[in-house]
C-alpha cells in the first residue's frame, strides 16, 4: 500500500493494478511513412499545418511522420 500526497489517499495493488513507470527511451525515433493523398483530400501535418491536395492528380508525401 503507498500513500499519494497528489491524491491525498492510498493506493492498493490489489485494487488499482500494479504500479506503472513511463520511462522515455532517448534512442525512439517516430517512424515516418509515405502517404497519398487523392484530388481534394487533406492531412495535418507533424507542426499541425495542413497539406491539402488541390491538384487533379494523386500526390504522394513521403516521409511523413506517422501520428499513430
Amino acid at each position: 500500500m503507498f500513500y499519494s500526497a497528489l491524491t491525498s489517499g492510498f493506493y492498493d495493488a490489489a485494487l488499482h493494478g500494479a504500479r506503472q513507470i513511463d520511462v522515455p527511451d532517448p534512442a525512439w525515433v517516430r517512424p515516418r511513412r509515405d502517404v497519398t493523398l487523392q484530388p481534394g483530400e487533406s492531412i495535418a501535418g507533424a507542426d499541425g499545418e495542413l497539406i491539402a491536395n488541390n491538384t487533379d492528380e494523386p500526390v504522394t508525401l513521403t516521409a511523413i511522420p506517422d501520428m499513430d
